[in-house]
């Protein structure tokens, strides 16, 4: 190759070289910047999305009020859980129990209406929520997916 390039004119060395650099500095740009730029854009956006949906579910909290303890009934846990979400016109998904309470998932439920029944669950019923996963940013607005919920 160097050999090539040595046989050639100055000038067309010259313009040779110029070319190869130009070819260069495009694959860098089109190849590493632009992507870079567009994942960068796309993070963003995604950042944003979930800064306004964390907004949302803290004003839906706010307006409804923290589940707290009140009194216990004799019902079994697992009725109390039907009854509750029978009465709020909840499905509910298939119950798992073990030795740290009752665990169930939702695919898509309202934020608002998931915080409602936990709130009925601790006020009503004395139930408290032992761990939850909430997953925001698919379904509808307002939705989220509760891939486990764990009460006792």
């Amino acid at each position: 190759m160097k050999q090539w390039l040595m046989l050639k004119d100055k000038r067309e060395r010259w313009l040779i070289l110029i070319a190869a650099f130009l070819l260069a500095v495009a694959c860098v740009w089109y190849g590493i910047l632009t992507p870079l730029n567009s994942r960068i854009a796309q993070s963003r956006v995604r950042i944003n999305t979930q800064h306004h949906q964390l907004e949302w579910m803290v004003q839906q909290t706010q307006q409804l009020g923290a589940p707290s303890g009140g009194k216990v009934q004799k019902d079994k846990l697992t009725e109390a859980i039907n009854t509750s979400a029978t009465h709020l016109s909840l499905q509910l998904p298939q119950l798992l129990a073990d030795e740290r309470g009752i665990t169930l998932s939702y695919e898509q439920i309202s934020y608002a209406a998931l915080l409602r029944w936990l709130e009925v669950l601790s006020q009503e019923y004395g139930i408290q929520v032992v761990a939850i996963t909430i997953v925001t940013g698919i379904g509808q607005t307002g939705s989220v997916s509760v891939p486990q919920l764990t009460l006792r």
